[in-house]
């Protein structure tokens, strides 16, 4: 019987390295991750993702709670950390693209993403 994995044993491994990549990624360290801030979003999200997207609302929220004070200056702290994740997690991505002649659009997605957090997270 043949599965696809026996029929294209190339994209097979391209697929194992992709898997192998997100799983490495230095953003879903355990430094990052905070009951309070992945509360709100999906099981499994990037850790890095739902404090960028809890922060940019913290920002921006007129009445700031103990939660937004808590959050800003929690980041305030862990901001090289954050940006040297960020900053291997793209260099890694960059690698894998370059590797693979395939072409992954969720990669690159997801590549756009993590520089534009690294890019607020310089600012912030």
């Amino acid at each position: 019987m043949l599965t696809k994995y026996n029929q294209f044993p190339d994209q097979y491994e391209t697929e194992r390295q992709h898997n192998a990549l997100v799983n490495s990624f230095y953003t879903d360290s355990f430094l990052f991750k905070y009951p309070y801030t992945l509360a709100n979003y999906r099981r499994g999200i990037n850790p890095v993702c739902a404090l960028y997207e809890e922060l940019q609302a913290s920002l921006y929220r007129q009445d700031k709670t103990k939660f937004d004070d808590w959050l800003i200056d929690l980041c305030t702290k862990h901001k090289d950390d954050i940006i040297a994740a960020l900053v291997y997690d793209c260099a890694a991505i960059n690698r894998f693209l370059l590797e693979n002649s395939t072409k992954k659009p969720l990669l690159q997605g997801l590549l756009a993403k993590f520089k534009s957090y690294l890019t607020f997270f310089n600012q912030f």
